[in-house]
């Protein structure tokens, strides 16, 4: 996909500037600070951020089922701060779009084919910002067979997004205008580079992007979100996290943080709700 950066009507365009980048450190990791500014609005931080599509494949399509309803309830003047995951939560996915423009045999288990690229964990070193595009490309031409170049394989790649999940636009709108918004997702670089141009208009809802790529750690190893919490400087019990995986869920809610898990945008709607947003 190709085009200039969305923009809302009436707004300016988003302008990202990586001049003012500083190293830091956090559990012998390294990651770098993104600012991303907008006309007329707060300077935008974007915490090098986290997931394949990351969004994905922690995100990526690839969650377990079975597990326990993650709903909390909340009340008015619950929260100091909302933290979002980005994929399934404000960017939609499915894997399989990638397995067809990879020409990988749909009939395939996603899960299983992910397993594969697992198996070395280039996958998910590719999400804590330890493995290149390349490598990971060439591990997945490796692992799956394949005969494609690597800017083929980025496209099948990004391929992965559908879109922003139906009515979640008008939901961060509302809540930017009472509580800082912040997202934390596991993703990789060559993903970071497609949503951060195909979505801008999305993203400069948020204050800080924490991704897993960049900030070297993910969801859900409780550090991650200790991290976040940290960064935000804002307690943990008065930070509200929507994601839509399970497990994500229970770990933030282990960290001291509320979290809901989002099934569609009505859960984040009857959030803000809850919320008195």
């Amino acid at each position: 996909m190709s085009g200039s950066p969305l923009t809302k009507s009436g707004a300016a365009t988003p302008h990202v500037v990586q001049g003012d980048c500083k190293r830091m450190r956090s559990q012998r990791q390294s990651f770098y600070l993104l600012r991303i500014t907008k006309r007329f609005r707060q300077p935008i931080t974007f915490f090098n951020q986290n997931k394949p599509v990351s969004l994905l494949a922690s995100d990526s399509g690839l969650s377990p089922t079975g597990f326990e309803d993650m709903t909390t309830a909340l009340s008015p003047g619950a929260a100091d701060a909302l933290l979002f995951d980005l994929g399934r939560v404000v960017i939609d996915y499915d894997l399989r779009r990638t397995l067809k423009a990879w020409a990988v045999e749909l009939g395939s288990d996603p899960h299983a084919l992910m397993a594969k690229l697992a198996q070395d964990d280039t996958f998910h070193r590719y999400e804590t910002g330890h493995v290149t595009d390349e490598e990971f490309f060439a591990a997945v031409r490796t692992a799956l067979d394949l005969k494609l170049t690597d800017q083929q394989l980025r496209d099948g790649w990004n391929a992965i997004f559908i879109g922003e999940m139906p009515g979640i636009a008008p939901l961060l709108d509302r809540a930017a205008r009472h509580l800082p918004l912040y997202a934390l997702s596991n993703t990789n670089a060559a993903h970071i580079a497609h949503f951060s141009e195909h979505y801008a208009e999305l993203l400069v809802h948020f204050r800080e992007l924490f991704l897993s790529s960049r900030i070297g750690m993910r969801k859900p190893h409780g550090e991650t979100y200790d991290f976040v919490v940290k960064a935000i400087g804002i307690a943990p019990q008065r930070i509200v996290f929507f994601d839509d995986l399970a497990e994500n869920v229970a770990a933030a809610r282990e960290r001291g943080l509320h979290a809901v898990q989002v099934r569609s945008s009505d859960d984040v709607a009857r959030a803000l709700d809850q919320l008195g947003l």
